[in-house]
């Protein structure tokens, strides 16, 4: 039976001889973990440009609370300004929470 669906998929984006079968995405995940840092929460600050400007207090409380059992699961993101300081990339919700 042939494939159904909307729009003709990845396949007409991303041709198949274009795919690398040998790709390791976790290659240089050591890399990447020795980028982990623990930063003050003084130092960071939310990116003025950030698009999201509601935050429910509500959903904010039930992340606190998810934070504090579970931990922080993923790191937030941040950046480097030029005034010493850094400004979030990614977790603001995480942040605020």
């Amino acid at each position: 039976m042939a494939k159904r669906g909307l729009g003709r998929g990845f396949d007409s984006l991303i041709p198949a001889e274009l795919l690398d079968e040998s790709f390791d995405p976790t290659a240089d995940q050591d890399d990447r973990i020795s980028d982990l840092r623990q930063i003050k929460l003084a130092e960071i600050m939310p990116d003025p440009t950030q698009p999201r400007r509601v935050f429910d207090e509500t959903l904010l409380d039930e992340l606190a609370e998810s934070i504090r059992v579970h931990g922080v699961l993923q790191p937030i993101v941040v950046t480097p300004d030029n005034k010493g300081k850094y400004v979030i990339v990614a977790g603001e919700r995480r942040y605020r929470a």
